[in-house]
């Protein structure tokens, strides 16, 4: 049988030599556990869990002939292999507290099955309202849905993507291979049941061993554009595979307990593990008092990981629909334990209910988890699952998004935020707890001001202005660069429609470039409503922050060569691209006033010129300046003149 074996201390005579220990396990701190722990405060959360078993100890048990598996430094305990004859030696040791029997997992942590999937809308009932496009649609495929239900869309549609963030998988093993995770960077890995490097299938493991795990990180952070999404396709991975599925070998939770504090010394963010814990090793169970958030040595284990700043997320179990069917951790008070619902928000018979033994309410949010979409390790495909297993991920994805909009909120925050949001948060119960989540209302909880997005920044558009007359047949659109911290060109796409709607959009490829001139012309008199699309590197598609329409205006000027005696004209700059000076081709009506401006490309003035009409074709002159008469850098600017309530833009190159 496998136990537990808690220790009195650590080895510690004196102040002097715990200050000494605390300062030692500062230092050994890697950057990313120092960043996420300076939100706890200047002494980083560090504590007496920080500091390592005495090694004494271990050596002691070892000698005595116990075989230790696994140490862990913040339980002060080790788990070893022991005949229950032996047990009461154990207890002859001065520096033993006492032992407990390890919790394993009572079958397979499958999906549970269902009839068939009927057919469902294509939007989720709580979803964010938005009607999105059929090439957002067609982006997401089937995990649109999913996804819509507890408002992510809305956090991409801002450019959040989990970029920067650190999320751990706990689970069964995962097909690395998988199509979905060819753009999911993983950054460690460990098997915590053969004790090595790879968590892919390999030697003696069973076909199904890696099926759930690379399920369950796809929805979480899958990228397949038109097949599986995750809410966090953005994040960085740490894999580790803490279950053997086999019925021959016991799945225990202390590997569960040594990759959280594994996963603590690697600056893991988030940690999801679709994985819930009930009966001992040795035979027996818990029972429902011991749901106390207290008891179980697992669920003792996430509390002390959120304490040191991690949002830890677990599923509730699939023992359903009786009262107290949760499994440990979901118990813990800090850990987010979710809840199943199908697609138009109800509760899965399945999904395990709350309350705790001390009467909290559990689980504490809830996503879907009937029919949701996944990937398939057997056949390198997708389809659909049940279970609370892939309710789970989907906020695991929801709260990477979380930690990168708000850096400086801990696991404990980003859960106050989730249940504080939820679509019941003012009348929780024990079947969804605090209801569906709602990302972007998670987001805003407080009224704290969100971090940039780290893949694709927000752009917005600049020219014409919102409402404005335009007077060319040809209208030239100007937008902000979308910015991607990661490299690579981002390439825009034009949608434009004569109404607010869309209805009767037209979509134009631009490429990399920031400004797009209307090929055929508008006929005078019509509203343009338009907008744009980037697609950043590895495909992901954002619009712009806003949406604009200008009027063709009944008397409209022309280019050159469009036709005799234009009334108002802005003609190219020459040279262009150019070092210095430049001069831009305007004509304006004699006496009209006019004026030039330059301007940056995020739409801010650079420079303004004055003019009065000549009623012919001349050249303005600009030194290449700002109006504080510095000399402008290198880089891509806009001339616009604008003459009455019309405006016409152009773009400028300037060469270092």
């Amino acid at each position: 049988m496998r136990v537990w074996v808690f220790f009195t201390d650590k080895g510690l005579g004196t102040r002097g030599d715990l200050d000494r220990a605390l300062a030692g396990a500062r230092a050994a701190l890697s950057p990313r556990a120092r960043t996420r722990r300076t939100a706890l405060g200047p002494d980083l959360g560090l504590d007496f869990t920080d500091l390592p078993v005495h090694a004494a100890y271990v050596r002691t048990l070892r000698a005595a002939g116990f075989r230790v598996v696994r140490t862990s430094r913040w339980l002060n305990a080790v788990s070893l292999v022991t005949e229950p004859s032996r047990l009461p030696a154990l207890g002859e040791f001065g520096f033993v507290r006492w032992v407990q029997p390890v919790l394993e997992k009572r079958g397979e942590p499958g999906p549970v099955p269902l009839p068939a999937a009927p057919e469902t809308p294509r939007a989720g009932v709580l979803g964010t309202g938005a009607p999105g496009d059929s090439l957002e649609h067609a982006f997401y495929g089937p995990s649109y849905d999913q996804l819509d239900q507890i408002h992510v869309l809305a956090l991409h549609r801002a450019g959040y993507s989990g970029a920067g963030v650190r999320v751990m998988m706990l689970d069964t093993g995962f097909r690395k291979d998988h199509p979905v995770f060819a753009h999911s960077p993983i950054v460690a890995e460990w098997d915590f049941v053969n004790e090595d490097g790879n968590t892919q299938n390999e030697g003696s493991d069973v076909a199904s061993q890696q099926s759930h795990g690379t399920g369950t990180w796809a929805v979480l952070g899958g990228y397949a554009p038109g097949a599986l999404i995750g809410p966090a396709f953005g994040a960085e991975f740490v894999l580790a595979k803490t279950e053997d599925v086999t019925q021959e070998v016991h799945a225990e939770e202390d590997n569960y307990v040594a990759a959280l504090e594994w996963g603590d010394s690697l600056g893991v963010d988030v940690t999801s593990a679709s994985l819930a814990y009930f009966t001992f090793d040795s035979g027996g169970s818990y029972t429902i008092a011991d749901l106390d958030g207290d008891t179980a040595v697992i669920t003792m284990a996430v509390d002390l990981a959120v304490a040191k700043g991690i949002s830890c997320v677990n599923a509730a179990g699939n023992e359903g629909p009786g009262t107290t069917t949760i499994w440990t951790p979901a118990d813990a008070d800090s850990v987010i334990a979710v809840g199943a619902v199908d697609a138009s928000g109800a509760v899965a018979g399945f999904s395990s209910r709350g309350p705790t033994a001390d009467n909290r309410i559990k689980p504490d949010i809830s996503a879907r988890g009937v029919y949701t979409w996944w990937a398939q390790a057997s056949s390198l495909d997708y389809g659909q699952a049940n279970g609370t297993s892939l309710a789970t991920p989907l906020i695991g994805g929801l709260a990477a998004l979380l930690k990168e909009a708000h850096p400086g909120w801990t696991g404990e925050r980003i859960r106050e935020a989730i249940l504080a949001t939820g679509s019941q948060a003012t009348s929780p119960d024990n079947n969804l707890g605090y209801g569906l989540a709602r990302a972007d209302s998670a987001a805003a909880d407080g009224g704290e001001p969100l971090a940039p997005p780290r893949m694709t920044l927000p752009f917005r558009l600049v020219a014409p202005e919102h409402e404005a007359t335009v007077g060319v047949l040809q209208p030239t659109l100007v937008w902000c660069a979308s910015a991607t911290p990661a490299g690579g060109e981002v390439d825009y796409r034009v949608v434009w429609s004569p109404d607010s709607a869309f209805a009767a959009a037209e979509t134009v490829a631009v490429g990399p470039d920031t400004t797009y001139t209307f090929g055929l012309a508008v006929a005078s008199g019509t509203t343009v409503w338009w907008k744009v699309r980037a697609t950043a590197p590895l495909g992901y598609v954002r619009e712009s922050e806003d949406v604009r329409n200008f009027l063709v205006g009944a008397q409209v000027g022309v280019r050159p060569g469009d036709g005799p005696s234009p009334r108002v004209m802005l003609g190219p700059a020459y040279p262009n691209p150019a070092r210095g000076a430049t001069r831009f081709s305007v004509q304006v009506p004699s006496g009209e006033r006019a004026r030039l401006d330059v301007l940056d490309v995020a739409g801010r003035l650079v420079r303004r010129l004055e003019l009065a009409g000549q009623g012919r074709e001349e050249s303005v002159f600009w030194d290449g300046r700002d109006d504080a008469g510095r000399a402008v850098p290198a880089g891509v600017y806009l001339y616009r003149l604008s003459a009455g309530s019309a405006s016409w833009t152009r773009k400028l190159v300037r060469l270092p």
